[in-house]
């Protein structure tokens, strides 16, 4: 499922960084922060606005601001970090200009060091551990705009049109999907040409525009029925037609009824 990410959601408890360790595949999602990215063990195909590439072991990603990504598992043992600064530490510090834009794959044993420094003071949390952090993202940032900055290319540029159409189209979708939206709808709203959209949106993400709307639904409505709700209840919560509709989408989607959900 693709998402948007709003910092308010990401950096919820006011943190300066999350740092995540992962051994599979990501999901699509965007949002305002830098994320940085270290390939322990393994490959990693990374998917960045809809250019592919694949990150090795000792390589680091950097995915910049409101770029669409993704990333995919190429062998089955891997392991990586994922870490994300929020946008107000790196302006306070004055670390990343908006119209800065860092190399997506980087390949330097310093960046290295400095990354496995990282991990490592997350993990054994010593006395002030986060405070030596964020030294750490500061000395990060200092090489990454010293050595790594670099002019935009047309498969990674954040401000690419279609891309740029295909991210305002999640993030419509985001607002309204409990509504009875279609494509015509999220189309003129957005003032784009239904079928450009139509073919963005599936090239990009994977997914048709109708697909990923019940995609967002059932995710959401299968919280909503662990959480206690009836299907009936559910269904008109967001937007199907009727319970019966809502039976058959949920079970392509989710590969169960919601009764079983239920039962579960």
């Amino acid at each position: 499922m693709i998402t948007y990410q709003g910092i308010s959601k990401i950096f919820e408890n006011g943190e300066t960084f999350i740092l995540r360790r992962h051994d599979d595949k990501s999901g699509l999602n965007f949002h305002s922060a830098v994320e940085i990215i270290y390939i322990k063990s393994g490959r990693l195909e990374v998917n960045l606005n809809g250019a592919t590439f694949v990150a090795s072991e000792g390589d680091i990603v950097v995915v910049n601001p409101t770029t669409l990504h993704g990333y995919s598992k190429v062998t089955n043992a891997l392991d990586y970090y994922f870490l994300m600064i929020s946008d107000e530490f790196l302006e306070q510090n004055n670390l990343y200009d908006k119209d800065s834009y860092f190399s997506p794959l980087v390949k330097s044993e310093k960046l290295n060091q400095i990354y496995q420094d990282i991990i490592d003071e997350y993990e054994c949390k010593n006395e002030r551990y986060e405070t030596a952090i964020n030294g750490l993202i500061i000395s990060m940032f200092v090489m990454l705009n010293r050595e790594y900055k670099t002019v935009k290319l047309d498969e990674f540029n954040r401000y690419n049109k279609t891309t740029q159409m295909v991210r305002l189209a999640i993030y419509y979708i985001s607002e309204h999907y409990k509504e009875k939206i279609n494509v015509c709808e999220i189309a003129n709203n957005l003032h784009f040409s239904k079928s450009y959209l139509s073919h963005a949106f599936k090239e990009i993400t994977g997914y048709s525009i109708i697909e990923y709307v019940n995609l967002l639904k059932c995710h959401n409505a299968k919280a909503l029925l662990l959480d206690g709700h009836t299907a009936s209840e559910v269904s008109n919560e967001l937007g199907f037609s009727d319970l019966s509709y809502f039976t058959r989408i949920f079970k392509k989607v989710m590969g169960v009824t919601p009764s079983d959900v239920k039962k579960s």
